[in-house]
C-alpha cells in the first residue's frame, strides 16, 4: 500500500495512482485526485507562458524599410540580375516581396521591359 504525497491518503492496490520523478528522481506517487489537480494547475501554467510567449513575439516591432530595384532590358531579351547582389541583399536583410514588369515603348530604343523588384527589411 502506498501513500499519496500531497494527502496522505493511503492508495490500495487496486486504486488509480500516478507515479512520478521529481528534480531529484526520487519516485513520487499522487492519488487520482491530487493527480488531476496538480495537473490542471500545470496546464494552466504552461497555457499562460506559452501566451506570454505568445504576445512576445507579437510585440515585435512592425515597422518595415522598403527598397526598389529596376532593371531593364531590350524587349526579347532575359531580365538578368546577378545573383552575387541578390546574395548580398539578403544578407543584409532584405526580403523579395514583389516583381512587377512594366513594358515601356521609345520611338529611339523600341520596346523596354523593366523589372521592378521590391525587397522589404524590418527596422531595428
Amino acid at each position: 500500500m502506498n501513500t499519496c504525497e500531497i494527502c496522505k491518503e493511503k492508495i490500495g492496490l487496486l486504486s488509480k495512482k500516478h507515479e512520478m520523478d521529481n528534480d531529484d528522481g526520487k519516485l513520487i506517487i499522487y492519488c487520482n485526485k491530487c493527480y488531476s489537480k496538480w495537473k490542471i494547475q500545470t496546464d494552466k501554467e504552461n497555457a499562460e507562458k506559452k501566451a506570454k510567449e505568445l504576445k512576445k513575439i507579437l510585440s515585435v516591432n512592425n515597422k518595415w524599410e522598403y527598397l526598389t530595384k529596376k532593371v531593364e532590358t531590350m524587349f526579347g531579351s532575359n531580365i538578368k540580375t546577378r545573383d552575387s547582389e541578390l546574395q548580398k541583399l539578403g544578407k543584409e536583410g532584405w526580403e523579395l516581396v514583389n516583381v512587377a514588369l512594366v513594358n515601356q515603348s521609345n520611338f529611339i530604343t523600341g520596346q523596354i521591359v523593366t523589372a521592378l523588384m521590391t525587397f522589404k527589411r524590418r527596422l531595428p
